[in-house]
């Protein structure tokens, strides 16, 4: 087991654009934190599809397909099915053009908890 614990996720360096593609201008970040701004884009994505319910990640399976070159990381996702009670997500991290991770995720909807 590794005894790294206190990985940084630079998610406010993500900017949104219109199309809800997040870009990182600097891909020099560790690859969980990719995984985890993958995972961020996807959780992102869902909420604001299913508002006001709530998106709770149930399943996720990454595939690193490269390495980063170190330029500008594009994040986008995709709905691939929605049910009533699910959303059926993919995620990509693309840079040069090239897919450095895929990523598919199953999310729960839930009403939104009122106070």
């Amino acid at each position: 087991m590794s005894a790294i614990n206190d990985l940084e996720i630079p998610i406010s360096k993500l900017t949104v654009e219109s199309d809800g593609v997040r870009v990182l201008a600097s891909g020099d970040t560790d690859l969980r934190a990719l995984i985890g701004m993958l995972t961020h884009t996807l959780q992102s994505a869902a909420s604001e599809i299913v508002s006001p319910m709530t998106a709770e990640l149930v399943s996720q399976s990454i595939d690193v397909t490269g390495s980063p070159q170190g330029g500008e990381l594009r994040f986008s996702n995709r709905v691939d099915r929605q049910t009533r009670t699910l959303i059926f997500m993919t995620g990509e991290a693309t840079d040069t053009g090239q897919s450095r991770l895929r990523a598919t995720a199953i999310f729960r909807l839930s009403p939104t908890a009122t106070e």
